[in-house]
Parts: C-alpha cells; structure tokens; sequence
C-alpha cells in the first residue's frame, strides 16, 4: 500500500518526488518509496540526502521507513555512509510486501547500523517508529 493511500496521508508534513522515487516527511521520520527498477546508493541519492539534512540535520533525531511497494536494488555496504553521515538515525521499518522482498530485507540487515525491524503493514511500522523514537527520548 502506498503512503498516500493510508490512514497516515493526512499526518504528512512534506513530500517530495525525488529522482530515486517519492520521500514522505512526517515530524521525525521519513518515509521512503524507491521508483521500480531503481538502482540506490550513497551516490545517486544526494537529493534525498539533502532533504534528510534539511529536515532532521545531524543532531535532530529521526527515523527511516522503507514502504518497498516497488522492486528494486540497493547497495547495502552503503549504510555505513548513511550512518556516519547521519549519526542521529535511531531507526528503520521496512515494510515489505512479498516473499521475497522480506527475504532481501532479512540480508539487508545485517549490514544496517541502526535498530531495525521488518513488516508487513505500513501502520504498524508508523507506530513501532514512534514508539522507538519516543524510547531515544525524541519528542513526537
């Protein structure tokens, strides 16, 4: 389910249509909705990281959800850069739709730096985000 299609649609603050896909930015989270085919990295994702500094900085912190309603390829020994970019990432969802889509998510995850969790629901991935935030003393 895209963002714009749930409950959630009327808590967006910003959104922008990047190169790579669409970002959804809410108070202290984003939520990431890469285009089908893309190939992502630290690289071709200077858009997003630019939207990532203006709206949550170094110091702010903030969490990431996946919504991968699409298929497509990341670089995942890129999270290193993303994490040492961005210090203050406390979390990331990753809402997968398909067998397989989990699957690469679970081998993702052994190279992410930050607490992570998957899912199959977008609403449930909104509120694990908020209370994790909330846990990192984050106001919501």
């Amino acid at each position: 389910m895209r963002l714009t299609e749930s409950q959630l649609k009327s808590k967006i603050l910003k959104t922008y249509n990047l190169k790579n896909g669409i970002a959804h930015f809410f108070e202290n989270f984003v939520v990431i909705e890469t285009s089908e085919g893309v190939f992502s990295d630290f690289e071709n994702s200077k858009d997003l990281i630019s939207l990532i500094d203006l709206h949550f900085g170094t110091q702010k912190p903030f969490g990431i959800i996946s919504n991968r309603v699409n298929s497509y390829s990341i670089n995942i020994l890129d999270s290193e850069k993303f994490k040492q970019r961005f210090p203050n990432a406390k979390a990331k969802a990753v809402v997968a739709y398909s067998n397989r889509t989990t699957d690469i998510s679970k081998l993702e995850s052994y190279f992410c730096h930050i607490k992570r969790k998957d899912f199959t629901c977008l609403l449930e991935s909104e509120k694990w985000m908020r209370k994790e935030l909330n846990n990192s003393n984050v106001t919501i």
